[in-house]
């Protein structure tokens, strides 16, 4: 079945993956130059900053290296993250993990 939220020209989404259909850099990418022009008197310097990031996340415009296995020899590029505090899948772990540990600071109220 078609996802109506791709293009026809997109790749299909990776079944090896956990990778959702589609992702927040895939929605700026797409719309973000229009948000920024239509937003641009609301939008300040870090909010532009942290869009362009999200938008560079695991590419190469953000720089990577090479992985190699020892077993095989076979080689990839592995893109650098953003790590932007703002970046919902650099600090998702992070964010859920200090959730957790909040939770356990809660008092035990009804």
């Amino acid at each position: 079945m078609d996802d109506p939220r791709r293009d026809a020209g997109d790749d299909p989404p990776d079944s090896r993956s956990n990778r959702p259909a589609i992702e927040i850099a895939d929605i700026l990418r797409r719309h973000g130059d229009t948000y920024r022009r239509v937003r641009a008197s609301h939008l300040g310097r870090v909010e532009r900053r942290v869009m362009s990031e999200i938008v560079a996340y695991r590419t190469e415009a953000l720089g990577g290296h090479m992985e190699a296995c020892d077993d095989g020899g076979t080689t990839r590029v592995a893109y650098n993250s953003c790590r932007n505090r703002h970046c919902p899948k650099c600090q998702g772990p992070a964010r859920a993990a200090w959730l957790a540990a909040r939770e356990g600071d809660l008092l035990p109220v009804p």
